[in-house]
């Protein structure tokens, strides 16, 4: 279920995750004045660490999905099947028909959008999540929308993301126990 969707424009800021706020400023930047910024002109090491909570998908003519790549967090999270179309035949319904509806709201508002919901698989636990989705193009022309990245952020209560965590050299209290 989505539970918020905001259109963001071209000049928004402060997502919840840092990670998420990064690749829509570098989708700014990348821009160039065309609408949509050319897939190529995309920069992977703007967001290294967190590849796999992004997933790439295209969009043909007849406005069709077709995953072109999906991170391992993505995957492992919402249990795709990766012999498979992973996001577009995901097994479980729930999760398919969540992630279609994500597409759709994101290809149909072609600007940034940002949107929190959960996933309620029937056989898993339920997954809070945010995602950042930023529509590009393929075309020189920056005009036509061809491919959307999605960001996820998977809300984890109740424990610790070590993943931001940055030790100091002089810091002796993280592990000195071990």
């Amino acid at each position: 279920m989505i539970t918020a969707a905001t259109i963001l424009g071209h000049d928004a800021n402060s997502l919840t995750a840092a990670f998420q706020d990064n690749l829509l400023t570098h989708w700014n930047e990348i821009r160039n004045g065309h609408r949509f910024p050319l897939r190529r002109a995309f920069r992977p090491q703007t967001a290294s660490r967190h590849l796999p909570r992004v997933a790439m998908v295209s969009i043909d003519a007849d406005k069709a999905f077709h995953t072109r790549v999906v991170g391992s967090d993505i995957v492992e999270r919402l249990h795709l099947d990766t012999s498979t179309d992973p996001l577009i035949e995901a097994n479980d319904p729930h999760t398919r028909d969540l992630l279609i509806q994500l597409l759709g709201t994101a290809r149909d508002a072609a600007m940034p959008v940002y949107l929190e919901g959960v996933f309620s698989p029937a056989a898993f636990h339920s997954i809070a999540f945010t995602a950042l989705v930023l529509p590009f193009s393929m075309n020189d022309s920056g005009e036509s929308l061809d491919v959307l990245m999605l960001a996820f952020d998977f809300s984890r209560p109740h424990t610790v993301d070590f993943s931001t965590y940055e030790r100091r050299a002089d810091d002796t209290s993280f592990g000195a126990a071990i």
